[in-house]
């Protein structure tokens, strides 16, 4: 049974957009990270400060 993300993060880029999705471990303070209805290769678990750090990559990234 796949596991509901209780925090989604969207950022549309021109037409590319990427869905980050949050999914709650029974540690408090700890989200398994899906991208694009995958998990995640690069950060398979996270807190929200590293969401957001990679959210600003991915945005900073696209104004190069």
């Amino acid at each position: 049974m796949r596991q509901k993300a209780t925090i989604r993060v969207s950022i549309k880029i021109d037409k590319k957009l990427h869905k980050l999705e949050l999914i709650p471990q029974p540690w408090r303070g700890r989200y398994w990270l899906r991208y694009n209805g995958k998990n995640s290769d690069k950060m398979p678990e996270c807190t929200i400060s590293k969401l957001m750090d990679e959210c600003r990559k991915i945005i900073v990234k696209s104004e190069k």
